[in-house]
């Protein structure tokens, strides 16, 4: 095992142009031998544009699959793996829900604040410095708070993986419900006890989207607002399937294997059937790409990762 692998994957979004090369020269303290950063400069500062953000996705899915996808590990679950986190530069009127829509579901977020002495002109040399000291200050913090939380999360998603709500496909479960679930989880980094913040999180969204029982089993499963049934199917995991194709896009592949930060097992997924009536024909799978039902099936395969079969 390469000892020199990093054991957290950070990803940093917002860092202005004009204070790159500070924030670069400051990155190797806060490595320690454990972690790797992903970042790209914004060059139109304090706004996160679709091009940025598309940008530094692509960034960190080359940095990742490099990571997974090496002759060594081949898609596996590295040993010294704990996650991927990200960390960006809360910038007034930023647009920040353009990074929470490719970000939030598959790594860790967490905001931190742009030093006050950035708004003040003019920027002079010491104001530049100053400033990438208190980024990087906020930033050790931030990581050293996601650090303690991926570990909870791991834990609920592959020990847990059959109860909890947070494997659930957010497409085709419901955009909004998962959404707003992943930002619950990922308030956790800001409060005192991780596990119960997970948790919390995690009986909140069954509260209000109580798990049911189906067809005579006394065992309960996740339905959502069309009436489709989520059932986890146990031990029952036959196999993950092959995202390969050079049709599907990076998010397939990399929500395929990560939920809030950390690895889950690939072959999970569900076997969705409808509570009423007859199961729906046409489905959307992990890249928008449609699937049809075929004929004389009632039931339907669905990853996390929305990736249909």
């Amino acid at each position: 095992m390469n000892k020199n692998f990093p054991k957290v994957l950070v990803i940093v979004a917002g860092i202005p142009a004009f204070l790159g090369k500070e924030f670069e020269s400051r990155l190797a303290k806060i490595e320690e031998g454990r972690r790797r950063f992903v970042w790209a400069p914004l060059m139109n500062y304090r706004a996160y544009e679709p091009d940025y953000v598309e940008m530094l996705y692509s960034h960190f899915f080359s940095s990742w699959r490099e990571l997974f996808f090496s002759k060594e590990h081949n898609g596996a679950v590295p040993p010294r793996f704990e996650g991927v986190i990200t960390i960006y530069l809360d910038h007034d009127g930023g647009n920040a829900e353009l990074l929470s829509g490719l970000f939030e579901v598959e790594t860790l977020t967490m905001g931190i604040p742009v030093p006050e002495i950035l708004k003040t002109s003019p920027l002079t040399p010491n104001k530049l410095k100053n400033a990438a000291n208190k980024i990087v200050k906020n930033l050790r913090k931030a990581i050293r708070k996601c650090e303690e939380v991926l570990p909870v999360i791991a834990k609920e998603i592959n020990s847990n993986d059959n109860r909890t709500p947070l494997l659930l496909p957010d497409r085709n479960y419901g955009i909004k419900e998962i959404r707003e679930l992943t930002k619950n989880v990922s308030e956790a980094v800001r409060e005192p006890d991780p596990y119960v913040a997970v948790r919390t999180a995690a009986k909140k969204f069954e509260k209000d989207h109580p798990r049911v029982a189906f067809d005579k089993s006394t065992r309960k499963h996740f339905i959502n607002g069309k009436g489709v049934v989520f059932q986890s199917l146990g031990r029952d995991r036959h196999g993950a399937p092959s995202l390969s194709g050079n049709d599907h896009h990076e998010s397939c592949l990399v929500r395929g294997r990560l939920r809030l930060g950390a690895a889950y097992d690939p072959r999970f997924h569900y076997d969705c059937v409808k509570s009423k009536g007859v199961l729906a024909t046409d489905w959307q799978s992990c890249h928008s790409q449609n699937f049809a039902l075929p004929k004389g099936r009632n039931h339907v395969n669905v990853a996390p990762n929305d990736h249909v079969r």
